[in-house]
């Protein structure tokens, strides 16, 4: 079943766990705390879920991207890197 809901990313209405796929458009580039917005999003998905964002950062913008980078990768580790 597929299921479409804009919701506001801190305060989601979806149990940890509970999605498979979690899907973005033009949209990280808005948040102050990347790497917490990816954590949080990374906790709704299941086990073998996944995320797909897409953003302006692939020309023009290679320092936004190296950030994105770095938090996503951050989110990924649980946020173990100091």
């Amino acid at each position: 079943m597929i299921h479409s809901s804009s919701q506001d990313v801190p305060q989601m209405a979806y149990a940890r766990e509970m999605l498979d796929i979690v899907t973005g458009n033009q949209v990280l580039h808005h948040f102050a705390i990347l790497g917490g917005t990816l954590g949080d999003v990374r906790g709704l998905l299941r086990s073998r879920g996944f995320a797909i964002f897409s953003g302006p950062f692939v020309h023009g913008y290679p320092l936004a991207m190296l950030v994105m980078k770095a938090c996503a990768m951050d989110a990924y580790d649980g946020g173990s890197k100091a």
